[in-house]
């Protein structure tokens, strides 16, 4: 009997199936072709119709694998116009179920890991290594190993920075410093992001996170100069009204009550509807810097000066909490 087209592809994808169950139980060096065959229910000469070699047989299972960035991308240029902020929600709420962690998870894991690194070994090939890499590095990543998901992805940003996933590379590196407690290579390497990939979408993710570093290192200047910035690239972003009020803080903390009322009012009048918005309306414009100085000794139980200057007076035990 004459086999279709989709009987080939058929069998194709039990090979494929084969492989992955048996590369994970055994390993890829101690799996054979013929052990492949048998499982899949087909002859050796079915595995050699469709691959070349073992090599070939785990570089395209590697190729049905869909990293992160492929499936926004996909997803995204599959949905209609109407539907783009549905599909990219629908991302979010998949990749927040995916980190549900059990035993069988963190089993899962540590094979895949182990497959890939025998792979990598076994079969260096150039075509493959930053997909390998790639996926090296969320493994480690999703298992807290820090030192491991830093090295992997730093190999595709030194040797492969052409590569696609490059970028993503970057930011995922800077992540696990940030993750892992490094702040400072963390800010060096969203730093190195905005400036190798400015047209990256992840810049302005990139951009709330140095913001977010520097009102915690409580460099405040630096932090507003970032969030300034931001808001001229991405007006229209979801974090716009947050980095907004983020601006206002900054000034704030740094005791620019004048400037911080500038920077408040700018942010009520451009997100009216913002839960900070609604806190400050009804206060006059031309006392707005005024209602920041009351906050202010609200906030960290500091005084007017006795000689009714208008001037701050700290109570120490309180403030240090601040305006959070």
């Amino acid at each position: 009997m004459r086999r279709t087209k989709e009987d080939a592809e058929k069998t194709r994808i039990a090979l494929l199936a084969s492989a992955e169950r048996l590369f994970l139980d055994k390993g890829v060096a101690h799996t054979s072709l013929d052990q492949i065959a048998r499982d899949a229910g087909v002859t050796r000469g079915a595995v050699y119709w469709h691959f070349q070699n073992k090599a070939h047989l785990f570089h395209e299972m590697l190729n049905q694998v869909r990293l992160p960035p492929e499936q926004m991308a996909e997803r995204l240029c599959s949905c209609t116009q109407q539907q783009p902020l549905r599909a990219l929600h629908e991302l979010c709420i998949e990749g927040i179920s995916a980190l549900g962690r059990d035993e069988q998870k963190i089993a899962d894991l540590r094979n895949g890991r182990r497959v890939l690194r025998e792979v990598m070994e076994d079969y260096p090939d150039p075509k493959y290594v930053p997909r390998i890499s790639y996926l090296l590095g969320q493994f480690s990543q999703e298992l807290d190993q820090w030192a491991e998901a830093i090295e992997s992805y730093e190999l595709i940003v030194k040797q492969y920075g052409e590569h696609s996933l490059a970028a993503d590379a970057q930011y995922k590196l800077a992540q696990c410093y940030e993750l892992s407690g490094d702040f400072d290579q963390a800010l060096e390497g969203y730093v190195t992001l905005a400036a190798t990939y400015p047209k990256n979408p992840l810049i302005a993710n990139v951009m709330i996170r140095i913001c977010d570093h520097f009102y915690k290192k409580e460099t405040y200047d630096i932090a507003a100069q970032v969030g300034e910035k931001f808001l001229e690239k991405f007006s229209e972003h979801e974090h716009s009204a947050r980095i907004a009020f983020r601006i206002g803080q900054c000034h704030y903390k740094a005791e620019k009550y004048g400037v911080a009322g500038g920077a408040f009012d700018r942010f009520a009048k451009r997100f009216p509807q913002s839960r900070g918005s609604c806190r400050m309306q009804g206060v006059p414009r031309a006392n707005r810097n005024v209602w920041v100085q009351r906050r202010f000794r609200l906030q960290t139980g500091a005084a007017e000066s006795p000689s009714g200057d208008g001037q701050a007076r700290l109570n120490p035990q309180r403030a240090a909490h601040g305006l959070r």
